[in-house]
């Protein structure tokens, strides 16, 4: 996403959201200046575009820490109230924290795998898959999802997690949400904050699921994935939600919500090895 400033007369742009970022910082501009993106209908203050909104929010409050010390930071840890006809639900900080984004996603997936294994039959693993050197294991390995039982249990993991894309966008519909979200403080809606309307739930939901899993493909989901963290990092949002006009929330990740979302992905994957083993 590409900036256009109007400031003090002078016209800056087109700048990234890192370059806005800086100017904030430096008080080069103002968030009074008038603003505008590609598909915005007219100027308005940069305090009021979306696109800016946890821009300005970081850049004041780091403001105000510098004036009046850390514990003023303690206001954003503060529910905010929901917009008129929107749901309320998890504490919002628009702060943007990719790594969050991807724990949450592989909770998610992690725990569709736990159900998927808990209701089909897992094939045995021969001593030789848990013992002797790599290729050994590997070879075995091989063997086993190679036998009938092995490709039932790769078909019904493939179609848990292409099912789970439908549930998925049901579920951010309804809440916002997902359990793996939902542990690590992300909310979904417009970008005005009201509920995301079923069919954009359910697009984002795919649209995520191909162009920033990779639909979990190696190669093409470790290129997916790179290219959406560092989008995120330069733009301050995802192509998902720039193209479909939504907004991704966070809560603060405070010491709590850590140590209980490293509880729970470990009590999932031990419940997942248990089963597998």
């Amino acid at each position: 996403m590409e900036f256009y400033i109007s400031s003090q007369g002078k016209k800056l742009g087109p700048l990234s959201l890192y370059r806005v970022t800086e100017l904030l910082r430096d008080k080069e501009i103002s968030a009074k200046d008038l603003g505008w993106v590609r598909d915005q209908e007219k100027w308005m203050p940069l305090e009021e575009m979306p696109a800016l909104e946890s821009t300005i929010r970081a850049v004041r409050r780091k403001e105000r820490e510098q004036k009046l010390g850390p514990e003023v930071v303690l206001e954003d840890v503060k529910e905010q109230p929901a917009p008129d006809g929107a749901k309320s639900g998890l504490p919002v900080s628009r702060e943007v924290q990719p790594f969050a984004r991807f724990w949450a996603r592989w909770f998610d997936y992690f725990l569709v795998s736990a159900l998927v294994v808990t209701f089909v039959e897992v094939p045995t693993l021969p001593q030789e898959a848990t013992l002797g050197d790599f290729w050994s294991q590997f070879r075995a390995q091989q063997e086993v999802l190679a036998s009938e039982a092995g490709q039932k249990l790769l078909m019904m993991l493939l179609i848990g997690i292409w099912s789970w894309q439908l549930v998925e966008g049901i579920l951010i519909w309804l809440f916002g949400t997902t359990p793996g979200k939902a542990l690590f403080g992300i909310r979904v809606t417009t970008q005005d904050g009201s509920p995301v309307p079923i069919f954009r739930a359910m697009g984002r939901s795919i649209y995520v699921f191909v162009a920033g899993f990779g639909m979990g493909i190696n190669i093409l989901q470790a290129i997916a994935m790179a290219a959406g963290f560092f989008r995120l990092l330069a733009k301050g949002n995802t192509f998902w939600d720039q193209h479909l006009k939504l907004k991704t929330h966070h809560a603060p990740m405070g010491l709590v919500r850590i140590l209980v979302a490293v509880g729970a992905f470990f009590a999932l994957m031990a419940a997942y090895a248990f089963k597998v083993s």
